[in-house]
This record gives C-alpha cells, sequence and structure tokens, in this order.
C-alpha cells in the first residue's frame, strides 16, 4: 500500500509524504525478508516446529 501511495503523493504536489511511504515501504520489505530468513534458518534445527514443515 505504502508503495501505491508514493507516486500519488508525488504527483499532487506532496513530496514529504512520498519520501516517508516510501521509507516505511522499504522498512517493511527490509523486516519482511529478515523474518522469512530467520525462519527458513531455524526451520530444519526444530523438526517438531511448525515453522519447518513450510520450508
Amino acid at each position: 500500500m505504502a508503495l501505491l501511495v508514493g507516486p500519488l503523493a508525488t504527483r499532487i504536489g506532496m513530496p514529504g509524504v512520498a519520501g516517508t511511504d516510501y521509507l516505511v515501504a522499504a522498512v517493511g520489505l527490509a523486516l519482511n525478508g529478515f523474518v522469512l530468513f530467520i525462519g527458513a534458518s531455524i526451520g530444519p534445527l526444530c523438526p517438531g516446529c511448525p515453522v519447518s514443515s513450510r520450508y
């Protein structure tokens, strides 16, 4: 959603809002990648965990 608001805010003349939305989107994507990496690396370590069945 933040990736959609950024270009719209730039188009209607609110570059500060666009910059903030791009920052929020980048942080969200980075956190998502970090959580997926942690889940994928912990999965093989605990065979009984529900995380290991996903990967």
